[in-house]
């Protein structure tokens, strides 16, 4: 039994620390199919920005 505690408690912690690691850090640059000068790479900027891509 308090090997089974020892065990979920592990990874509960283990799943919290996975939770908190983030995406690298992208620029609209890193798109090779968007073109900068689209009328749509402001939306692409925007969600780049907050981590939607």
């Amino acid at each position: 039994m308090n090997t089974k505690r020892i065990l979920a408690l592990f990874l509960a912690v283990v799943t919290c620390l996975s939770l908190a690691v983030s995406a690298s850090a992208a620029s609209i640059s890193d798109f090779k199919d968007v073109d900068t000068k689209a009328w749509y790479a402001e939306a692409v900027t925007a969600a780049v920005n907050n981590g939607l891509l």
